[in-house]
């Protein structure tokens, strides 16, 4: 496993690449405050994805996009969901 602190958006947060991975295949990257986990060495746009998600906690606040990230992917999908298509849109 390799770790690196970087600041996004002004926050501090630390990126860290898992040999191991839990979560299913298809998730390449994961942002669970102040990580982000990888599944292996993240890709320029899988990186910028993840960081757009970065941003978007840092506007609503943590909690309230974690709600609101479930909410939306409960009632939108995972594809539809608002915070995953402004992130497919930035990076």
């Amino acid at each position: 496993m390799s770790t690196w602190d970087s600041v996004v958006w002004g926050v501090r947060v630390r990126e860290v690449v898992c040999k191991r991975w839990y979560l299913k295949k298809s998730v390449k990257g994961i942002v669970l405050w102040p990580f982000i986990f990888y599944q292996g060495e993240p890709w320029l746009r899988l990186r910028r994805h993840e960081r757009v998600h970065v941003a978007q906690m840092r506007k609503h606040g943590v909690l309230k996009f974690y709600a609101l990230y479930l909410w939306y992917s409960i009632r939108y999908g995972y594809w539809n969901n608002p915070f995953e298509i402004e992130a497919r849109e930035k990076s």
